[in-house]
């Protein structure tokens, strides 16, 4: 039979295993619930992870859009400054109206009226003055009239030969053309 010393001892290792036991069972636990917040905090930052790629493929698209807009503006910048150095490089012709009431209802004229006297006065005083230096090349004046020699006629009544003022040329007017086919 058993002894007493042999059933405490196998009292002790019975109480010994149960505890080990419970503990094996508490880690077990613990190591199960870890798992449980790891696959958790995974599943998150996977989805994370998943959104910022889609939110990375948007930001490169729009990238590529705007690249491309880029390119397109700094092409028309490119070409705005062509057709501006261009225009600024051009001669300046400003049409001067000559009479309003006769723009609308005959064809149109442009007339170059120059005053030589005019020019010598403004290049001896050495005057940047436009009024001035714009009558050397002759100033173009925009009118309505029947004919060429009609718009001459009616300017070199405005503008008399005795004042030192010579009328020119009569062309028809690149307006008109706009205007009949508008």
């Amino acid at each position: 039979m058993m002894t007493l010393a042999a059933f405490l001892l196998a009292a002790t290792l019975l109480a010994a295993a149960a505890a080990l036991y419970a503990d094996i069972e508490r880690i077990r636990s613990t190591v199960a619930r870890r798992r449980r917040k790891l696959a958790a905090a995974l599943e998150m930052r996977n989805r994370s992870i998943g959104a910022m790629d889609l939110r990375l493929q948007r930001v490169q698209s729009e990238s590529a859009d705007l690249r491309t807009e880029l390119q397109s503006l700094q092409e028309q910048v490119a070409k705005a400054e062509v057709d501006l150095q261009r225009i600024e490089q051009s001669p300046r012709d400003m049409l001067i109206v000559f009479d309003k009431a006769s723009l609308s209802r005959e064809k149109l004229w442009e007339v170059r009226i120059a005053n030589p006297e005019f020019a010598a006065r403004a290049a001896k005083e050495q005057s940047a003055d436009r009024l001035m230096t714009g009558w050397r090349e002759g100033r173009i004046y925009l009118l309505g009239a029947a004919s060429a020699a009609e718009a001459k006629d009616r300017c070199a009544a405005r503008f008399p030969a005795h004042l030192g003022f010579q009328v020119l040329d009569a062309v028809a007017s690149r307006l008109d053309a706009a205007r009949s086919a508008a």
